[in-house]
């Protein structure tokens, strides 16, 4: 009786682990053919300069995620997650396409990456390049803060916006993309690096135009001037903003000019670029679907802005109101109407980035003028 019951037993255990084995995995399990992730855990891959900040994000998650583990690596190749702005060297169909239904905070639409698949690159961390300014400076001279060109003109002040003569991609951002826009070029142009030679042109020449008058002057520490108040305004993308503000005075307040120095018009241009965030097609799917839905949380989104001092392209409240995709330093200026936000996926090839970045470097260095063509060789 005692075989016949040992037998039975061993029946029954040898049929539960039989079922196991032929059940559905467990959430999170991963096939052996995979290179990526272990059980339970996502690698996440993305520029050193936002390093910092995710970090401290993905230890809290650890902390409270039970079903997942975040980490970081430094071969795009061998992450499940990649957050870039690179957009030119992907290979979109190493990427799934993603469900932003599931997301609980929308990502700005304007800015999700799409392929012939769908959505398969959402916009994380924004990029603008404007005219930055410290209030204290003002407050110093007892003066309003100028909003446009007309009122600095009619000011006692004399210090000029300046720029780094290295920082060619303030430079385009921040006055040769609007001014292209202004004469008559597209996004599209500026997102592909197509450009039309005759705007581009009149683009740089009117650049050269404020130089002459002594409106921007290229310099080559434009952050030292700015940080000692020397200057009144800095063309500087938000990230530099950010790395100069501890070098500030404590009763420092900054302020951000989309369009200072453009031409009077109705609208002026405010051009927002940003990185986004992708899934590599052999990552486990649960554990990735699962990681985005707790990244584009609300309170996640908000710590990550404050980590960074970079804005998020997402909508996030701010005390009582929501503002859309916008830094706190900045939104209020942003919000205007008076201000007409250009939204740009970057995905310019080599030669285009190339050709864009030798002729910005031609006119900073002095090599052509506003009479001469600054030609792009693209045709």
């Amino acid at each position: 009786m005692k075989k016949i019951k040992r037998l039975l037993c061993l029946t029954m255990s040898l049929l539960l682990l039989c079922g196991c084995g032929t059940s559905e995995p467990h959430s999170g399990d991963h096939s052996n053919e995979t290179g990526f992730s272990e059980k339970g855990k996502v690698t996440v891959y993305s520029e050193q300069q936002y390093k910092t900040a995710l970090l401290q994000r993905f230890s809290h998650i650890n902390l409270t995620e039970k079903d997942f583990s975040v980490e970081w690596v430094d071969n795009q190749e061998q992450a499940d997650i990649v957050i870039t702005d690179c957009l030119n060297i992907l290979d979109y169909h190493k990427y799934r396409p993603l469900n932003v239904d599931e997301l609980s905070v929308q990502p700005l639409e304007q800015l999700m990456l799409r392929d012939d698949r769908g959505v398969i690159g959402l916009p994380v961390l924004l990029r603008m390049s404007g005219f930055w300014y410290d209030e204290l400076f003002y407050q110093n001279l007892d003066q309003a803060v100028p909003r446009s060109i007309d009122s600095w003109k009619q000011s006692d002040t004399d210090f000029p916006a300046v720029c780094e003569k290295s920082d060619y991609e303030s430079l385009f951002w921040g006055v040769v993309a609007p001014m292209y826009l202004y004469y008559g070029g597209t996004s599209d142009e500026l997102s592909s690096g197509k450009l039309q030679q005759s705007y581009f042109t009149k683009a740089i020449a009117y650049l050269q135009e404020l130089c002459d008058q002594n409106l921007l002057r290229l310099t080559e520490d434009a952050r030292q001037l700015f940080t000692t108040t020397q200057v009144s305004f800095w063309l500087a993308s938000d990230q530099q903003i950010a790395a100069s503000y501890n070098f500030m005075s404590n009763r420092s307040k900054l302020g951000f000019s989309s369009g200072l120095i453009l031409p009077a018009g109705n609208r002026s241009q405010c051009i927002v670029r940003s990185d986004v965030i992708l899934v590599h097609q052999d990552a486990d799917p649960y554990l990735t679907d699962l990681f985005l839905r707790r990244f584009f949380e609300e309170q996640t989104l908000v710590e990550l802005s404050s980590d960074t001092q970079l804005p998020i392209a997402c909508q996030i409240q701010y005390g009582p109101s929501v503002i859309a995709e916008l830094a706190q330093i900045s939104y209020s200026v942003l919000s205007s109407p008076s201000v007409e936000i250009v939204y740009i996926n970057c995905g310019w090839n080599s030669s285009e980035e190339a050709a864009i970045r030798q002729a910005l470097q031609d006119f900073a260095e002095g090599a052509v003028t506003a009479d001469e063509s600054t030609d792009l060789n693209m045709e």
